[in-house]
């Protein structure tokens, strides 16, 4: 296209030589010399004009020229601003996001078991390649050192603070005496005769020599007996029960050691080897087992991963109402982090176009504009023909 602008401007040079050579041969050569002198002139001023954008015409320093490289920093700034405050602005934003429907898209997708299943289908792939990969070691440490960490920044105080303040009540007190009540009894009798046999065998071992085993195993066991009936059935044993638990439970919830203690107990468990062991086991089962499932056809953990993103999708798509909630707190939160970030993006272009020198500058910004800076040039040439050619005109209407 710069070719075909320059070759009309070198055609209108060409034609009014012999225009202005024949003019006064008929009247019709002196619009045509008219029309190429105002061409050319027409023509030239915008090739100036364009060429000045981006480099000295001709080489000459004049002033006002090369104005793209010489004020880089500047148009470099006045852009990032520009799109900043024009095209990241708040209502901008808001408005695009208002016409999305995140929600009914995603639900969609992860109802289509066509279009989910591919990317479902990549992730179970993956998912063994974490664990039996080459180099999984850092990884395995990591994990354990995350869960670790976790575990010991986890204030259990509170916690153990809120159980005991709970159970120490009254009615907790008295349900829970009930619960160990019932529990103790229907466990006892369950398993009475295998504890008589274990007391039988133990008095052989104390008094080999006497026949003895039976006798005090009955006995015993019929004490107890007696005591978990009196239990179940008296209500001042269940009381008395009751008053033992809430006295118990409100000295550790008022203890003043035992946030110490808590404290200490949870560092010791930290530290242990066992507690390394126990983390490591359970990297080692869960890669084996996730392993041997994902590899048959019949993989229970990847018809459970695709049935639970599918009725997902499925509920989202049903249910407008949790929709609108959803896009409500999704464009909330983007119109926040853009608001937030706009000015980073601003400050990347800004840095991009500082670091490009001046000819890399006025190239891009000349290819961005591309064919229309030359028809500039074109439109130039012939506008400025017909000017001509209506001065022309003009100028024989005026008497001589």
């Amino acid at each position: 296209m710069k070719r075909f602008a320059t070759g009309i401007l070198f055609v209108a040079g060409l034609i009014y030589v012999p225009a202005r050579l024949y003019e006064s041969v008929h009247p019709a050569m002196g619009f045509l010399r008219a029309f190429c002198e105002a061409a050319m002139i027409g023509g030239l001023a915008d090739w100036f004009a364009v060429t000045a954008l981006f480099r000295h015409p001709l080489g000459v320093p004049l002033p006002h020229t090369a104005i793209i490289p010489n004020n880089k920093e500047r148009i470099a700034d006045a852009l990032a601003r520009f799109v900043e405050f024009n095209f990241l602005s708040t209502e901008v934003v808001t408005e695009k996001l208002g016409k999305i429907d995140f929600t009914q898209l995603t639900a969609s997708w992860m109802a289509d078991p066509a279009r989910s299943g591919p990317v479902l289908a990549k992730i179970v792939e993956f998912l063994p390649r974490i664990f039996g990969m080459p180099g999984v070691e850092p990884l395995r440490r990591y994990a354990r050192e995350h869960c670790t960490g976790v575990a010991a920044q986890a204030d259990l105080l509170p916690a153990v603070s809120a159980l005991l303040g709970g159970l120490a009540t009254a009615p907790s007190c008295a349900h829970l005496a009930d619960e160990i009540a019932d529990l103790a009894e229907r466990q006892f009798g369950r398993g009475e005769d295998e504890i008589q046999r274990a007391l039988a065998a133990a008095a052989t071992r104390l008094w080999p020599s006497l026949d003895v085993a039976a006798e005090p195993a009955q006995r015993l066991l019929s004490a107890v007996a007696r005591a978990l009936a009196a239990l179940n059935n008296g209500t001042d044993a269940r009381q008395r029960l009751a008053s033992v638990l809430h006295d118990l439970l409100t000295a550790l919830r008022d203890s003043p050691t035992l946030p110490a203690r808590l404290a200490e107990v949870e560092q010791a468990l930290m530290t242990t080897p066992a507690w390394s062991a126990c983390m490591d086991t359970l990297w080692a089962r869960l890669a084996t087992r996730l392993h041997d499932d994902l590899r048959g056809p019949d993989s229970a953990f990847r018809t459970a991963l695709q049935a639970s993103v599918r009725g997902l999708g499925e509920n989202l798509v049903g249910n407008m109402m949790v929709r609108m909630v959803l896009n409500m707190q999704i464009r909330q939160f983007l119109v926040g982090f853009v608001e937030q970030r706009r000015h980073h993006a601003a400050e990347l272009i800004a840095e991009t176009m500082r670091k490009w020198d001046a000819e890399t500058m006025s190239g891009r910004v000349e290819d961005a504009i591309g064919r229309d800076l030359q028809y500039i040039r074109i439109n130039g040439t012939l506008i400025g023909g017909l000017i001509g050619v209506v001065i022309h005109a003009l100028s024989n209407l005026v008497p001589h």
